[in-house]
């Protein structure tokens, strides 16, 4: 049973959770505190509970294209999933509600966007949108519970985009590709917006944007990696996998850029720890 759950809340993913957190938290002034630790706990709980309301959505969708889901597979039943998942949505918003100085209205936004998501991913291609904001909305909601009025809307921006790019990805994720044409598709394009975003969040004297592009650079060599090895192998599900784990690099670069470097160090520490988990329980 617990390994269903741990594949449920696609729980690998969680360390880009956690930098989406920090970057955010950070980035307002805020200061290592055990208040940083109940939101982190409460936005973990609100990820796993959309990921696996995402299951319980599906059901039936799954049971013909995607059998060996927990679901249709019998490992668990619908109606289990559905009570787990409002479970632990319900809990992530009263511990942030009732532990944190989060601003409700992002709570419920970001509750919202998890909810759209889950509803509509499977009826139009929109939907991405809503998927990027749930990744967006983190940081926002982090920043607010420190600074209200100094959010980090470029890194969400960023953030939001990159997602959308992943998602649309992902869509392919069943379908094996031989690689025919350029490495770097229209689509592929968005994972290189983060760029864009901190250009545009930083002072505008060229060296202090020099230095955010560089600090970049460790984010666009793994996605450009990811891409080459999807064009080589032909898989797209690896290839996702390794982009959602490049979040933290993002992480670590926007953590960094607000002399964050000790939460950045540790957003570095995580990428191991992303893919070993992947290694383990599937990342989609």
């Amino acid at each position: 049973m617990l390994r269903t759950l741990l594949i449920l809340g696609r729980v690998s993913n969680l360390p880009t959770v956690w930098t989406n957190v920090l970057a955010g938290w950070f980035f307002s002034g805020g200061e290592w505190s055990w208040e940083l630790l109940w939101i982190e706990i409460a936005v973990s709980l609100l990820y796993i509970a959309g990921m696996t309301l995402n299951d319980a959505f599906d059901a039936g969708w799954d049971r013909q294209h995607a059998p060996e889901r927990p679901i249709p597979s019998g490992a668990i039943s619908a109606g289990r999933v559905w009570m787990i998942g409002i479970g632990q949505m319900v809990a992530g918003v009263v511990l942030l509600l009732s532990t944190t100085s989060v601003e409700w209205f992002w709570a419920v936004a970001l509750m919202g966007a998890i909810l759209l998501y889950d509803a509509i991913h499977k009826k139009t291609a929109f939907a991405v949108l809503a998927m990027g904001a749930c990744r967006g909305l983190v940081y926002l909601l982090a920043g607010s519970a420190v600074n209200p009025e100094k959010l980090g809307w470029w890194w969400a921006i960023g953030s939001m985009i990159y997602v959308v790019g992943i998602t649309v990805v992902a869509r392919s994720e069943r379908k094996v590709t031989e690689g025919k044409g350029s490495v770097f598709s229209p689509v592929e394009a968005l994972l290189f917006v983060p760029f864009l975003a901190v250009w545009l969040a930083m002072p505008p004297d060229l060296f202090t944007k020099f230095i955010a592009l560089v600090s970049m650079v460790p984010l666009g060599a793994w996605v450009a990696r990811a891409l080459v090895k999807k064009r080589k192998t032909g898989a797209i599900g690896p290839m996702v996998g390794a982009l959602i784990a490049g979040m933290v690099l993002m992480d670590a670069s926007f953590l960094f850029l607000t002399d964050a470097t000790g939460a950045a160090l540790l957003a570095i520490l995580l990428l191991p720890v992303t893919r070993l988990f992947q290694r383990h329980i599937p990342a989609t």
